[in-house]
């Protein structure tokens, strides 16, 4: 995490040090590197900061047609218009200020802004939170579930023959009583004869054969080292970041299953707000995140996640179901809203989620979005560049 962080913020620091340029295209060459740096290999979302309004989801749902991009606008808006009124005494920006809270504050109306509500198909989630699967299937066997998914890596099994292994036929026959008619979303390490380990889900029920997706995006500099050619020389990174990352060549990226469309995304997917639309116009209906967070600062960084979460749940319009261990699990609406969850037996969480196919304008537009808000900031940045050197500037 710490090499994307350093790539991103040295620039902003040489320019702040180096160059007496005018602060409002300080804020547009912000605005351009965060444009670039969630669109490229290298980018972390981490970083991007329309995700601070998460803390409050009913006031972005206006989110559904700017993207995460439009509340960085709003941030440093904000942020640039109480500067010009307390230090330049633009007394006139008190105006703008406070349209632009009204509008982050109540356009489109928050909560009653419910586009599928009543449209929607209603199924019940268990999330569970540890590893020990089969004991919990056993354990809540009397309730009435539809899916029940894991937290990512939550059993191992060996490549050759896994469909039939002792643990999947095991697992299979726990789906009995009131859950035999449950689908099982699993995460899984497969590995290989040369050892090699796929991070994987499993879509597992009674009477269907398995379905494996592989997992496809991974924390740069995290979990792999991007252009990892281009770095052969600098041996420290090569050691600090080993190369035991393959993709598992299943040619599964949604699962249709009991008539739904479900992506089960593996941990840091669940960050690619791009990655998510594209699933969504491929029909997607709800989210399952199989995650798992050993790290010493998990609370902060879990807190961090979530609020990416929340963010692309507005975004997609989707409902999100998550199964962390050592991390937070919980259920998302449409609207960043979390479920009330039930307690079942041996860490089992469940409650209702509401399946949609209905996508959003973002959803529906982000590249030519994404590609109008590069082409605005770059005029906007060479425009009052050039007023700047002739002292034009209004600001």
């Amino acid at each position: 995490m710490t090499i994307p962080w350093v790539i991103y913020y040295i620039p902003f620091l040489l320019i702040s040090i180096f160059s007496k340029i005018n602060s409002l295209i300080f804020i547009l060459l912000f605005l351009f590197s965060e444009l670039i740096f969630t669109n490229i290999e290298i980018g972390n979302y981490f970083l991007q900061l329309g995700n601070l309004f998460a803390v409050c989801p009913a006031f972005i749902q206006w989110y559904k047609f700017t993207g995460a991009f439009g509340g960085t606008i709003a941030i440093l808006l904000l942020v640039y218009l109480v500067y010009l009124i307390i230090f330049r005494k633009r007394n006139y920006c008190l105006i703008l200020l406070f349209s632009t809270i009204v509008f982050v504050l109540f356009f489109p109306f928050g909560e009653s802004n419910n586009i599928i509500d009543k449209k929607g198909k209603s199924v019940i989630v268990g999330t569970v939170i540890n590893d020990d699967v089969e004991e919990v299937l056993l354990s809540n066997s009397n309730l009435k579930l539809d899916y029940i998914i894991t937290p990512e890596a939550a059993i191992t099994l060996r490549e050759h023959s896994f469909h039939l292994s002792r643990q999947i036929m095991s697992l299979k026959r726990s789906l009995k009583d009131s859950i035999s008619n449950c689908t099982l979303f699993l995460g899984g390490w497969i590995v290989d004869q040369n050892n090699k380990k796929y991070n994987t889900a499993i879509c597992l029920s009674r009477n269907n054969p398995l379905v494996v997706r592989g997992k496809q995006l991974f924390i740069p500099f995290g979990e792999v080292v991007p252009y990892r050619d281009k770095f052969q020389k600098a041996e420290f990174i090569n050691k600090l970041i080993p190369d035991t990352v393959s993709l598992y060549n299943s040619n599964v990226e949604l699962i249709k299953t009991n008539k739904h469309t479900i992506s089960p995304l593996i941990c840091y997917e669940s960050m690619f707000a791009n990655f998510m639309a594209d699933q969504c116009i491929a029909g997607v209906e709800v989210f399952f995140i199989l995650a798992r967070n050993p790290f010493s600062d998990n609370k902060k960084t879990e807190k961090l996640i979530k609020n990416i979460i929340i963010v692309n749940s507005i975004i997609t319009n989707k409902y999100i179901a998550r199964a962390s261990t050592y991390g937070f699990s919980y259920i998302l609406t449409n609207k960043g809203k979390e479920v009330k969850l039930r307690n079942g037996k041996n860490n089992i969480l469940y409650g209702p989620i509401i399946l949609n196919n209905d996508n959003t304008f973002y959803v529906k537009y982000y590249k030519s979005i994404t590609w109008i808000y590069f082409i605005v900031v770059i005029s906007l940045i060479i425009l009052l560049t050039s007023k700047s050197k002739d002292n034009k500037i209004l600001f």
